[in-house]
């Protein structure tokens, strides 16, 4: 595998690429037989995406937070497929497949033809790239049109010709509309053609790049608006210390699992120092390779420094974000494998075949596992697509009924309107939200005890957790929420939502309380309140928050206790009322109580999650009840 001496501007003869033709038709057959890996909808993007390709729906679901390009691509094979959406995952495994022989026909002139055959080998037959090549995603898509730039460049650097520099500049805006981090696909351009000292060119590729991405989102304005404002604020939350501690930590274990799949290892700690040596001896082979491309310009400096920033801005770009998927990472592949292949052809032979024969044998390892994942019988439920119970809602649901669940199976299978999870702090907000939100039905898949997390990587709830809750608050309240078909085969089971309108009136006169409360207004506060539970007289929200309006207004204590624990008997654990009855306990004098009531408040909030932002507040007047660790026993007993 060594480098070749030309400066990349030889054509590849079919006998090169015969020797490269092997790896293709097996990873061809690999994907075949990975495609029922994922359905169609099971990333929830993927139905996404589907969904905006259709014709009808282009425009009026095209909803900000997605940025349009790949919807674009798929609007004429949705066309042609629907409703079977299934086979738009050959367009992926055809895109994966010729982003295959793009990685071979932009690299393999700087490589010998050993090495070409290996980068196309390692990319095509990577277990990552083979997982996610039949799914409905952008990466696919992305790496396509990312190499076809990259080759466009190429040509543009070795003859410069205007329709070049204009085909390149439309190329790149139809990339960054593709995926939004593709924007750095600009910046990697114009480096390579500022080395080359291109000055009319780059104008061109500008003019071509501003003119075709404003044309395009002059026709979907605020498309990636909400996906950009999440961008920036997580770019807001991230810490020098997160950001080189962990999310770019993070990235780069990632790329060298991506390069080096998990395989057979020493178990941990062993695990772990294997993994840090392949990853420290994987960093040292990338950086030689770059070294060694650079001093032979091959490929020409211009064009090794577009293709290293772009790799790089890459990398940084998902570093900043903090969400790194293994998937995110197939568009990297070949702009790691490149210098990964220069710098091991400065090896001996020996070597160079052991490494790479240990490299497919890992591959191959990791991809039986795919297959017999695949097709074995105790595949996950929710890895399969619910047939049966999509049928159920097609025909015993009204056409309009409102759905919600996790992803868009139904509004991709069933024609219904999906809602995602809704963010409450308990079980009462979580049934009023619904009933605000027009859900008629919830769809729950592989419906089992959730564990709940008490706090996310992020200090936020995540997706995951939320949904958790939901599917808890669900369970435990029949009368409210039955269920209107259950699937045992699927693990799927469909709840109705009872609509009440005394319920969902007692409920909002109570946030009208809260909000009154929050300005003094006491008197017009507990009327609401009042009214409320006229309503709805098991309200535990109602209950608590009228003894919280009596403290405040400076009634009793013990009218105000006594609203606490009437909250309780209604609804049992109900966290909030517990914290109050134990702040009305220690104003009472008795401590032992009240640290009884915090225990009970922290137990229901482990138990099952409702009000945990209340977590600390319990802990700090726990903690505050405890007595001084460096007090005498005596005095910790009240003795003189």
């Amino acid at each position: 595998m060594s480098s070749s001496t030309d400066n990349g501007g030889d054509r590849q003869s079919p006998r090169r690429f015969l020797t490269a033709a092997p790896a293709l038709i097996l990873a061809a057959a690999l994907y075949a037989a990975l495609l029922p890996r994922f359905y169609v909808g099971a990333f929830t993007d993927d139905a996404e995406y589907v969904l905006r390709a259709e014709p009808a729906r282009m425009h009026r679901f095209l909803a900000p937070g997605r940025a349009p390009g790949f919807p674009l691509f798929l609007a004429p094979f949705a066309r042609i497929v629907a409703p079977h959406w299934s086979a738009l995952k050959l367009v992926s495994a055809a895109l994966t497949l010729g982003s295959g022989v793009l990685t071979w026909t932009l690299f393999a002139p700087w490589l010998d033809a050993a090495g070409g055959a290996a980068i196309l080998a390692l990319f095509a037959l990577n277990p990552v790239a083979a997982e996610y090549s039949g799914s409905v995603m952008t990466e696919p898509c992305y790496l396509f049109f990312t190499l076809l730039a990259f080759l466009q460049l190429k040509r543009l650097l070795e003859r410069e010709a205007a329709a070049d520099a204009w085909l390149l500049g439309f190329l790149a805006a139809w990339i960054s509309l593709v995926r939004n981090e593709g924007t750095v696909l600009f910046a990697a351009i114009a480096a390579g053609l500022l080395v080359q000292r291109r000055p009319r060119a780059l104008a061109r590729f500008c003019a071509a790049t501003i003119i075709a991405a404003l044309a395009i989102r002059a026709s979907f304005t605020n498309l990636t608006g909400n996906y950009l404002f999440l961008w920036k604020a997580q770019f807001a939350r991230t810490s020098l210390h997160e950001f080189i501690g962990g999310a770019a930590a993070t990235f780069l274990s990632a790329l060298s699992k991506i390069v080096l799949p998990p395989m057979p290892s020493p178990s941990p700690p062993g695990a772990a120092i294997f993994r840090g040596v392949l990853t420290a001896a994987l960093a040292v082979i990338i950086a030689f390779g770059l070294r060694r491309f650079w001093r032979r310009r091959v490929p020409s400096r211009a064009m090794l420094v577009s293709l290293a920033l772009y790799a790089a801005l890459y990398g940084l770009v998902h570093c900043l974000w903090g969400a790194v998927e293994m998937r995110y990472l197939v568009p990297l592949l070949p702009f790691v494998l490149f210098p990964i292949i220069g710098g091991a052809a400065a090896l001996p032979r020996p070597i160079q075949a052991a490494a790479l024969a240990v490299l497919i044998g890992a591959y191959a390892w990791q991809n039986t596992r795919l297959i017999q994942q695949t097709y074995s019988p105790n595949r996950p439920a929710d890895t399969k697509l619910p047939r049966e119970t999509l049928d159920w809602i097609d025909i015993h649901t009204p056409p309009g009924a409102v759905v919600m669940e996790k992803g868009l199976k139904t509004m991709l299978y069933a024609g219904r309107r999906s809602r995602f999870a809704l963010p409450a702090k308990d079980i009462e907000e979580f049934r009023f939200a619904l009933m605000s939100s027009g859900v008629d039905y919830v769809l729950s898949q592989h419906l089992v005890a959730p564990q709940i997390a008490q706090t996310s990587r992020s200090g936020r709830e995540t997706e995951e957790e939320l949904w958790a809750r939901n599917q808890i608050w669900l369970s435990r309240w029949p009368q409210a929420f039955p269920r209107a078909y259950a699937n045992p085969k699927e693990q799927t089971t469909v709840f109705a939502v009872t609509p009440d309108r005394a319920y969902e009136s007692a409920y909002a006169l109570y946030l009208l309380a809260a909000q009154d409360s929050q300005s003094g207004r006491w008197t017009a506060a507990l009327d609401k309140l009042d009214r409320a539970l006229i309503l709805w007289p098991t309200l535990a929200s109602a209950l608590n928050a009228r003894g919280v309006v009596s403290l405040l207004a400076g009634r009793p204590l013990p009218r105000a206790r006594a609203q606490f624990v009437q909250a309780l008997r209604a609804r049992p654990g109900f966290v909030p009322a517990l914290v109050n009855l134990a702040r009305v306990e220690l104003r009472q004098g008795d401590k032992a109580r009240a640290k009884a009531d915090y225990e009970d408040a922290s137990r229901s909030i482990r138990e099952n999650g409702d009000n945990r932002s209340l977590q600390h507040v319990i802990d700090a007047e726990l903690s505050s009840l405890a007595p001084p660790r460096d007090a005498h026993p005596d005095a910790r007993r009240g003795r003189p």
